[in-house]
């Protein structure tokens, strides 16, 4: 199973069929969404800057890792974001750089 390190990233090789989303055991995001307005508003950027051609398939993508729990954002409880300067995707858990991060950001 791959862990992805990049939302936008991530779900767009999913929707563009490059990654089969049934691979994914989850996603550590760089993100610290904590109200449905805020997600509703990340979701809206991510169709305009980065799923384009791709929106509805993304958006569906999206929704159903969120609704599975598959979106985990270390930043708002311990304070860390993955690097993905070496890939979006890793398949341990063991091979993610972690960097320090500020929770309050988004």
């Amino acid at each position: 199973m791959k862990i992805g390190l990049s939302v936008s990233k991530c779900i767009s090789e999913m929707a563009l069929g490059n990654v089969d989303p049934g691979s994914v055991e989850k996603i550590i995001a760089r993100t610290s969404v904590r109200s449905k307005a805020d997600l509703e508003w990340l979701v809206k950027k991510y169709r305009e800057e980065h799923w384009k051609g791709v929106e509805e398939r993304a958006e569906s993508l999206f929704w159903q890792l969120w609704a599975e729990d598959k979106i985990y954002q270390p930043r708002i409880h311990e304070h860390w974001l993955p690097s993905n300067e070496n890939g979006i995707w890793v398949n341990s858990e063991d091979e993610i750089v972690r960097i320090p991060s500020d929770a309050a950001m988004f």
